[in-house]
């Protein structure tokens, strides 16, 4: 039973020991690339996990290097960190190249090793042979709205270059083929560089709607480095309604239109225009070319049907004009007011009336001369003249109750002529002149007697002539 305890206890004891002092390391380059006669330098931490403090130290086994720190540390308290500079200095016997350095850090307390690789790469001191290199380009392209293209928009074409070796690229050749878009230009492209190009372009906003292709080429001298092949383009087709420009001009109680349309589409387009009117605006109105009329909601409306062709216009004439109906009215009324000035003031008619018949035919006649003054002036020196044909004879007595002829002048052949003589009639003042003649053989069927002759003046104006109506006398 002793001879198994104190083992046990030596066991633990070791265990124990060995758990007070845990050492952790960790190394980062600083100049991990240096010539034969530099050190390389690396950032050198070390943790204390245990409970003791520790005694460490550092080295190499590796005789062609020397290995320090700065600044020198040898020793750690427990529960801390520190940090310092791991210093590696190649000696002697070492190739221009890239070397694995096996660096230790060994705990003097618990004998702990941490082994820890580091890569010095020891540059040579003869210049490199320049290598020659092919152009290697890679290049991508992004366009507006994935090539589905608005003509009245602008097209954005962005390409994006990749230089995958050290070569200079001085001119890098661009072209850009398609039925729409066509463009050449060049760029610089540096050793593994990358370079974005934007190229902008303006359709023909009525380019019609189609599909196309778009062909990118990069090329360096002869050679072409880079090609996208087959880029879809489509030409989208729009519509929008007809655009109009009215210009419209007026005149005395006349206006005319001009109305252009013009289609701003890339496509044909057909519209119903109306401009609303109304029946008595309609009748003054002529259209070019003429316009259908329509009824809509109780409104009366012009209508033309316009079809277009893309970037096409056409025009319409709208002509209303009062000025035939305004000189019409103009004209009536000048007429109406040149009769009421220009008119005779005198008013003078021829009346018969039949007081004797006979189954053989007409034997007396009553004839009556009004006059009347229709004025507001008076008329002076009114002489009425009448003239009765020979086969008629006047009664002597037939001048009662009227005024008497100033003067009667009888011839055989040629008939009688009665003349009154009336000083003034003032304005509105209607005078009868009557007297009665008796026929010497019946009359059968009609007789017609000539008008009287009265003359006058107006104020102390020149005198006037006037005459009256024809006086038709039937015998029944």
């Amino acid at each position: 039973m002793k001879k198994l305890t104190f083992p046990l206890l030596f066991a633990f004891c070791i265990l124990a020991f060995s758990a007070e002092a845990v050492l952790v390391a960790d190394l980062q380059p600083i100049n991990a690339e240096i010539f034969l006669n530099e050190t390389a330098k690396y950032n050198l931490t070390i943790t204390n996990f245990g409970n003791t403090p520790d005694h460490f130290i550092i080295y190499t086994q590796d005789p062609r290097w020397h290995v320090s720190t700065e600044p020198k540390v040898s020793q750690i308290a427990a529960g801390e960190k520190t940090i310092t500079t791991l210093e590696i200095k190649p000696l002697s016997g070492l190739r221009e190249r890239l070397h694995i350095v096996n660096i230790y850090l060994k705990s003097t307390i618990t004998t702990q090793v941490i082994e820890k690789s580091v890569v010095v790469n020891i540059k040579s001191t003869t210049p490199p042979e320049p290598k020659e290199y092919l152009p290697s380009v890679k290049m991508d392209a992004e366009i507006s709205n994935n090539g589905r293209l608005d003509p009245r928009e602008k097209v954005v074409l962005t390409l994006l270059f990749e230089n995958r070796n050290s070569l200079n690229i001085d001119n890098l050749e661009i072209l850009i083929d398609s039925n729409l878009i066509k463009d050449a230009s060049t760029t610089q492209l540096g050793p593994l560089e990358q370079r974005k190009k934007i190229f902008t372009f303006e359709l023909d906003p009525y380019t019609k709607p189609q599909d196309d292709s778009l062909t990118i080429m990069a090329v360096v001298g002869n050679r072409t480095v880079a090609t996208i092949d087959n880029m879809p383009l489509t030409i989208l087709p729009y519509s929008p309604f007809f655009e109009r420009e009215k210009k419209e001009e007026k005149t005395f109680l006349a206006s005319f239109q001009k109305i252009t349309f013009k289609n701003i589409g890339n496509v044909p387009r057909e519209e119903d225009v109306k401009i609303r009117t109304n029946p008595i605006v309609e009748f003054f109105t002529k259209t070019f070319p003429k316009a259908n009329l329509e009824k809509e909601n109780g409104e009366t409306y012009f209508v033309w049907n316009i079809n277009l062709e893309p970037n096409s216009e056409t025009s319409i004439l709208i002509s209303t004009d009062y000025r035939g109906l305004f000189f019409t009215l103009l004209l009536i009324i000048i007429i109406i007011i040149s009769y009421y000035v220009f008119r005779s003031p005198l008013v003078v008619q021829k009346e018969g009336i039949k007081i004797g018949q006979t189954e053989g035919g007409l034997s007396e006649l009553k004839i009556m001369i009004h006059l009347k003054n229709r004025s507001r002036q008076t008329i002076n020196n009114i002489l009425v003249t009448d003239k009765i044909p020979p086969i008629v004879d006047i009664m002597q007595e037939s001048y009662l109750g009227s005024i008497s002829p100033s003067k009667v002048i009888k011839h055989e052949h040629k008939g009688s002529i009665l003349k009154w003589n009336i000083d003034k009639l003032d304005s509105l003042e209607e005078r009868i002149i009557s007297y009665r003649v008796k026929f010497r053989l019946s009359v059968v069927g009609g007789l017609r007697l000539g008008p009287c002759l009265v003359n006058y003046s107006v104020g102390e104006g020149k005198e006037r002539k006037l005459t009256s109506n024809y006086l038709r006398v039937l015998s029944e």
